[in-house]
């Protein structure tokens, strides 16, 4: 048994909690994890995009009746898609289980962090923008109402190509729809680069402060979120799918389940609170904190879930590489999928079109920056 594993497998026999600044550190990938990333993303390409695309293709896809169900249950709100959710959440624990902790916020430790973030997180990000602007052109040239229709892209603007490579449409509302620019879904990924960058500053908040006062402030910004999209309703998709901001409460649920274990009355107490909101939502009522407090039901519910799997489950090395492709694939799922519509592709084809590609990007663009990034940490 490795050091790492020997500490975590004894916090989880703690009988208190530990701080979250002091919890204890998990070096290393565990395939589980990854292949949740994975889940997530073939979960996003095939009942959030599409089941509906391929109908409107003109093609029989047996999904659509499922996404249509998950998006009663889970979204009657409104709100984030459930798998982008979890996304979030897995994000938030990831970087927290071998992230910062007190004492280890000096300049060293800090450019270490940012240099191995952006060279994993920032080529990938910045092809699937450029991907999404050229397989858009590709589409509209075969059929254009079909294209703009499905991407919900319009036009290609350059403000908005340089605006969302910068990652503005996270902190802009007016500039959500019109940054999609073939490629929607990296506007999550614009709002994580954007609490990657968050969680230093926070982690270094929490050196010197209670750690209740985190979550009082969370919850004050859930608070004035409602006060504010009140009078600005066409925000709402904004707050919920792009925003850096209204995604902090969520990925910062991630980060707490590393200093967690598994809680039974914890799940029950969440799954009770989440089962009567939908209950609420389902039946008409939309009130905004109400909304949030279901989201945050599930991502307590997702959390202890990947805390449950942060373990050495041994697993098949194919679905492991597959699981190491996870954010390939979600960043270059969407243009594959639409382009593939509008030429009449079959839609497994589609999704196994888009799999591959993400495995090719992780090879080829993901794996070479993540190894740069150790370089350039190794020569400090």
């Amino acid at each position: 048994m490795s050091t790492a594993e020997g500490t975590a497998r004894q916090y989880w026999r703690s009988p208190s909690i530990v701080p979250l600044i002091e919890v204890p550190t998990i070096r290393g990938r565990v395939a589980t994890l990854d292949l949740l990333r994975f889940i997530f993303a073939t979960w996003v390409l095939l009942f959030a995009h599409l089941a509906f695309w391929a109908a409107y293709g003109g093609q029989s896809y047996s999904g659509e009746a499922v996404a249509r169900w998950l998006a009663d249950v889970f979204q009657a709100g409104g709100e984030t898609h459930p798998a982008v959710l979890g996304f979030i959440v897995l994000s938030g624990y990831c970087i927290h289980r071998a992230g910062l902790r007190s004492g280890a916020l000096n300049g060293p430790t800090l450019r270490a962090y940012a240099i191995r973030r952006a060279t994993r997180i920032f080529p990938v990000f910045l092809l699937g923008v450029a991907a999404g602007a050229g397989l858009w052109l590709i589409a509209t040239q075969v059929d254009a109402t079909a294209a703009k229709a499905l991407s919900g892209t319009s036009a290609l603007s350059g403000f908005a190509l340089l605006g969302k490579a910068l990652t503005l449409d996270a902190w802009v509302p007016a500039w959500d729809f019109d940054f999609w620019q073939g490629n929607a879904p990296l506007h999550t990924v614009a709002a994580e680069i954007w609490l990657y960058a968050w969680y230093p500053l926070i982690a270094w908040g929490l050196t010197r402060m209670r750690e209740r006062w985190l979550w009082v402030g969370l919850v004050g910004l859930e608070c004035l979120a409602a006060f504010v999209l009140s009078g600005h309703a066409e925000w709402t998709n904004w707050w919920h799918n792009v925003s850096s901001v209204g995604f902090l409460l969520y990925w910062w649920i991630g980060a707490r389940m590393v200093g967690i274990r598994t809680s039974g009355v914890l799940a029950s107490a969440a799954i009770v609170v989440w089962l009567c909101l939908t209950v609420v939502i389902m039946n008409g009522t939309n009130d905004f904190l109400i909304v949030e407090t279901r989201k945050a039901s599930l991502a307590i519910l997702v959390g202890l879930g990947i805390s449950a799997l942060d373990r050495p489950y041994p697993i098949p090395r194919s679905l492991s590489r597959l699981g190491e492709a996870g954010y390939s694939l979600y960043a270059f799922h969407a243009p594959v999928a639409y382009l593939g519509v509008v030429l009449g592709v079959w839609w497994p084809a589609i999704v196994a079109s888009a799999v591959v590609l993400g495995l090719l990007m992780f090879r080829f663009v993901e794996r070479p920056g993540m190894a740069l990034g150790k370089r350039l940490v190794s020569r400090q």
